[in-house]
């Protein structure tokens, strides 16, 4: 693998990585009550970046499907990337883009 090709897998992971926290935090912080999961930083600075990172995530694996990618079913991973957006891109990412050399 090219130097691009690993820098684009560190950033599918930090991105992913970001989205999970983010998640999780927003479920811990309203479900539990944890204050320090409510402090500032966390709603105010955490929540724009996982939802940046989110985003940036699914359109990588979007560009890696239609650019990068030699699957035989290219239509329906497209279709599953387009409505179901970042849950398909995780299942995207552990199914077919860490699968590659």
């Amino acid at each position: 693998m090219n130097r691009f090709g690993m820098i684009r897998k560190k950033f599918a992971l930090v991105s992913l990585l970001m989205l999970v926290l983010v998640i999780l935090f927003q479920y811990f912080g309203i479900e539990y009550n944890i204050p320090l999961i409510n402090l500032f930083i966390l709603k105010d600075v955490m929540m724009p970046l996982g939802v940046i990172g989110g985003i940036l995530f699914w359109l990588l694996m979007l560009v890696d499907l239609f650019k990068h990618s030699t699957l035989k079913n290219k239509a329906l991973w497209g279709i599953c990337l387009l409505i179901f957006t970042w849950p398909a891109a995780m299942v995207y990412y552990f199914a077919v883009y860490l699968k590659k050399e």
